[in-house]
């Protein structure tokens, strides 16, 4: 099915559940046109012991337009779960603005969900927003990309070309520029952090706009990320390289952990994974969806991954490639 882009959620209602074993786990598939599917929510529900009571479930995801999406549920091996009816409602909130005031977002009303429509409900309560979302370009191509698309970017955010940066810096610095944009954030009193994001360009484009901005130089002998200890915990929104040294197992998950502990509630994490080139494209999309499933089991939101088709698009030995990942607190 098509969903307004934006943020979306599938809630789940099994009325009178009962079970004695098994465990059930219900998927957010993002179906791109002619490409491979990939998760875009996950959860699992233990069912052992489970009495006759309703269970409730919310998957939260990033909808991306032009995307279909398909919820389903699966059981592994085997159970005896027997239940009085399934609901399945569907709540598309779109693309709210997120740089609201805490008072705001902490009376925000939660969805009421119209019991027994198995198609969608209406949306929540928006957020009071202190202004509206800049009609601009969307985040789109998450893969790093030359020509015409890497000259719309330097287009778009002309600083980021100062001191010389390669062009995967460059691509780097736009794209996160281009996401803090589209959700309201570049704009004045906003608060960012970036980690280990040296480029001048960027830093003066965020500055100009008026964000406040915190830098975090990590170590290289710094494997407990301490240097993060001494942030601040308000930040809106936070930008970091996520460098091959990270992408070892359970590394990345570590730092979008702690780089998450430093954002208020709501914030982004816009985090520029560094791809080296000799491994596989299986493998790098494996990674990319452990650390997803992670971050959706901690609580938080992340935008749907995008694969192109195939292998091709995997950068060739001794080359470097950039991704970007995004998730919401």
């Amino acid at each position: 099915m098509d969903i307004t882009p934006g943020r979306a959620v599938f809630h789940v209602t099994i009325d009178r559940a009962h079970a004695t074993f098994g465990e059930l786990n219900i998927r957010v598939m993002a179906l791109p046109e002619g490409r491979d599917a990939s998760v875009a929510a996950s959860l699992t529900i233990d069912l052992e012991g489970l009495g006759a009571k309703d269970l409730h479930r919310g998957l939260r995801f990033m909808a991306v337009g032009g995307v279909k999406y398909a919820l389903y549920g699966f059981v592994n091996d085997t159970t005896d779960l027997k239940a009085a009816a399934l609901d399945i409602a569907l709540e598309e909130l779109g693309h709210v603005n997120t740089h609201a005031t805490a008072a705001v977002r902490d009376e925000a009303a939660p969805p009421v969900l119209a019991r027994g429509d198995p198609k969608r409900t209406v949306s929540a309560r928006r957020l009071l927003a202190e202004q509206e979302l800049p009609p601009d370009i969307p985040y789109s191509q998450p893969m790093q990309s030359d020509g015409d698309d890497m000259e719309l970017l330097d287009k778009r955010w002309p600083l980021v070309g100062i001191g010389g940066s390669d062009i995967r810096d460059r691509w780097g610095s736009c794209m996160a520029l281009q996401m803090l944009d589209f959700v309201g954030l570049v704009t004045q009193d906003s608060r960012g952090l970036l980690v280990d994001m040296a480029n001048e360009g960027l830093i003066e484009t965020l500055k100009q706009a008026g964000c406040s901005i915190n830098l975090i130089d990590l170590d290289a002998d710094d494997i407990d990320l301490l240097a993060l200890d001494h942030a601040e915990i308000d930040h809106d929104f936070a930008v970091v390289m996520a460098a091959a040294k990270w992408q070892v197992a359970g590394g990345m998950e570590m730092l979008s952990e702690r780089v998450m502990e430093c954002l208020a509630k709501a914030g982004f994490i816009v985090m520029i994974v560094e791809i080296v080139g000799g491994g596989s494209a299986a493998a790098f999309r494996n990674r990319m969806q452990q650390l997803t499933l992670n971050c959706i089991g901690m609580g938080h939101d992340v935008m749907q991954l995008f694969f192109p088709h195939g292998d091709s698009w995997y950068p060739q030995a001794n080359t470097v490639s950039r991704f970007l990942w995004i998730a919401r607190k």
